[in-house]
C-alpha cells in the first residue's frame, strides 16, 4: 500500500468509521474485467514510520488487490520462540510497480481536485517536487508497505509445496488443521475477510461432520474466492475417472494457468467432463 499525504488547510472533522469513510475499487487499466486497485480516503496523515508529517491532514492510500510479487515466511530454527524470516519482496515484479505508479497518479488526481481545495494545503508526501519517473519509482520503493491482507503461507493443495490438504489438515501432522487466510492458494480480488468466513464455515462443517447439502455451496464459496482470469468454478461436474462434487478448471484466458491447488479433486492430466 502506498499513500499520498496532504497537510490540512483547516481543522479536519473526525470520521465515523475508523477514520476511513470512503473506499473506491478502481481499474488501473480500463481493459481489465474487474477492479484491481483500492483507493482509501482517510482523515488523518498516514505518514510511513520514520518520516515527518503534518499534525493535521488527510491521506489517500492506494493498493493493488492481486499483486504479482511473492514474499516468503520461513522457519530459521526448531525453537518456536525464534522469530521466522519474513521477506515481503514488495514490488519485485515490474507489473506491480506499473500498477502502483498508476495508483499514485490516481491518488494525486483526486487529492489535487477542486473538490478538496478547501481542505488541502500542501502535498507533503511524496511532495510536489516528485514528478519524474525515476523519482516516483524511488518514492514507491522506499515507502510502499503492506495492505495487511497477507495470504498463502499454508497453501492448500496436494503437491509437495502444499501445507494443508483439501480438508485443511496439515500434511504429516495428526489432529492439526489450519483455518485462516494462510490456506488460500491465490489472492482474492478483495479484502480477505469474507473469504476467510467462507473457509471457516466450511471447516466447521468438516470438523463437526455436519451434513452440508450446502456442501456444494460451501465449497463453491471457498473456490469462488480463488477464481481469477484463468480459473472457472463449476459445481456438479465430474472428472473423467471419478465423481467430483466441485471442480475448478483452467479457462482459455490468454494469461496462462495460475499455479494453485484449490479444494478440488481434479489434477494434472485429468479432464473435466460436464455432467
Amino acid at each position: 500500500m502506498g499513500v499520498v499525504v496532504y497537510s490540512a488547510a483547516q481543522p479536519m472533522p473526525e470520521g465515523t468509521n475508523n477514520h476511513g469513510d470512503l473506499l473506491a475499487a478502481l481499474r488501473s487499466d480500463p481493459e481489465l474485467s474487474a477492479p484491481d486497485m483500492h483507493l482509501l480516503l482517510v482523515d488523518l496523515p498516514m505518514t510511513p514510520p520514520g518520516l515527518p508529517g503534518p499534525e493535521s491532514g488527510f491521506s489517500i492510500a492506494f493498493a493493488l488487490l492481486q499483486p504479482h510479487s511473492r514474499g516468503s515466511v520461513r522457519l530459521v530454527s526448531n525453537d518456536p520462540l525464534v522469530p521466522p524470516s519474513i521477506d515481503p519482496r514488495v514490488l519485485t515484479d515490474e507489473r506491480d510497480m506499473a500498477g502502483m505508479l498508476t495508483g499514485l497518479s490516481m491518488a494525486r488526481e483526486i487529492g489535487g481536485s477542486q473538490a478538496l481545495a478547501p481542505w488541502r494545503k500542501d502535498e507533503v508526501l511524496p511532495g510536489a517536487q516528485v514528478t519524474s519517473d525515476a523519482a516516483t519509482r524511488a518514492f514507491l520503493n522506499r515507502d510502499v508497505g503492506t495492505y495487511f491482507h497477507g495470504i498463502g503461507t499454508c497453501r492448500i493443495g496436494t503437491g509437495q509445496d502444499a501445507v494443508v490438504d483439501t480438508q485443511l489438515r496439515v500434511h504429516g501432522i495428526h489432529g492439526l488443521r489450519v483455518v485462516d487466510a494462510s490456506v488460500m492458494p491465490s489472492i482474492p480480488g478483495a479484502n480477505t475477510n469474507a473469504t476467510v468466513l467462507a473457509i471457516a464455515e466450511r471447516a466447521a462443517a468438516m470438523i463437526t461432520g455436519e451434513d452440508l447439502q450446502a456442501s456444494d455451496a460451501g465449497q463453491d464459496n471457498i473456490l469462488r474466492g480463488f477464481t481469477g482470469p484463468n480459473v472457472t468454478v463449476e459445481s456438479g461436474g465430474r472428472c473423467d475417472d471419478e465423481p467430483c462434487d466441485n471442480t475448478a478448471r483452467h479457462s482459455t484466458a490468454p494469461r496462462g494457468p495460475i499455479r494453485a491447488s484449490a479444494p478440488t479433486r481434479t489434477g494434472p492430466g485429468r479432464k473435466l467432463i460436464r455432467p
